[in-house]
């Protein structure tokens, strides 16, 4: 179950993430004679002797200074910088991190990050129950934080506490009609409480509403596996979907696209530097003729608007009804 969902789920491993995207506390030039290994052996054994002895030292003075949380901040960091020179996990470390963080949310409880950084760690090696005691406390604290609730949500569902996890991504939508991550987390808890409907319809929604092609391409890959395990053939796809994908893939668009978005009955497509008046009437047709080819059908939406992802300013518009003429 949680090799599945670490593969999969849109959590996406919170904690790397979150922690991993500070700065690199390992040097990156390093002095003396040429050495007798290849270079590459003998930086990455340096930068492990580095990191080892960081750990070493900011372990002592937290130790030596049991109320000071910059010193138990440091030895986080090193932790962290020790994770980041590993090529596969190692589970004494992350047991070491956990009582740092520990300490570092007892010596600030009013600081959430802290928690938030606990409870993603606890998720992120299978702790489920130590991981929905801190999201649970987080949501009390946070009630609005939608990733709060959210993170709580996916935890549940671990946990097989399926409609506490449904009624809390629920409400995340009846404030955030465009959550993805409650869209999302929603198509998993109905995947492993069996209900396909549901799920297709939540998993439909989400990839809809993905912010990035990042997040896309994660749902995507979960959503793709559990239809073809569930054997449920493929549907058209929703115009977004469609959409998304012909501007990333299609040569004059892929490296200009930025995102799609919904705007009542209108999609937007955002694109940089995309010299649309410039292009070619030739190819301009051609290229607005494969549009309506892949929106045949559709008359849910009145126009597609191309817009300067920048500036927000319009660059053209495709009418996709008759009576959007």
């Amino acid at each position: 179950m949680a090799s599945r969902y670490t593969t999969f789920s849109i959590t996406l491993v919170f904690f790397t993430a979150a922690l991993w995207g500070a700065g690199s506390y390992m040097q990156q030039r390093f002095a003396g004679k040429k050495p007798s290994v290849p270079f590459e052996k003998y930086r990455a054994e340096t930068q492990i002797a580095e990191v080892n002895e960081s750990i070493s030292s900011t372990k002592e003075d937290a130790l030596a200074n049991p109320e000071n949380a910059e010193k138990w901040l440091a030895y986080k960091d090193a932790l962290v910088a020790k994770l980041r020179s590993l090529q596969k996990p190692d589970k004494m470390v992350f047991a070491e991190l956990t009582q740092v963080l520990a300490k570092l949310k007892k010596l600030d409880p009013e600081n959430t990050q802290h928690r938030f950084n606990l409870a993603d760690l606890y998720f992120s090696i299978g702790m489920f129950e130590e991981s929905a005691s801190e999201y649970k406390a987080l949501v009390a604290l946070l009630p609005e934080d939608e990733k709060a609730v959210t993170s709580y949500a996916s935890t549940l569902t671990f946990l097989k506490r399926f409609d506490e996890a449904i009624e809390l991504l629920q409400n995340v939508q009846q404030n955030n009609p465009k959550s993805f991550h409650a869209a999302a987390y929603l198509a998993i808890t109905y995947s492993e409480k069996g209900d396909k409907d549901e799920t297709l319809k939540s998993g439909d929604l989400a990839l809809s509403l993905a912010p990035n092609d990042e997040a896309f391409s994660r749902f995507s890959t979960f959503f793709t596996k559990w239809k073809r395990e569930n054997g449920i053939e493929e549907k058209p796809k929703h115009p977004v979907v469609a959409l998304r994908e012909f501007f990333q893939s299609h040569p004059i668009t892929q490296s200009k696209f930025r995102g799609m978005n919904v705007n009542g009955e209108v999609l937007e497509a955002s694109f940089s530097d995309f010299p649309m008046s410039a292009m070619p009437k030739v190819a301009k047709d051609k290229f607005y003729g494969r549009l309506r080819e892949l929106l045949k059908g559709v008359d849910k939406y009145r126009s597609l608007i191309f817009l300067d992802f920048e500036s927000g300013t319009e660059l053209d518009s495709m009418p996709l009804r008759r009576d959007s003429n």
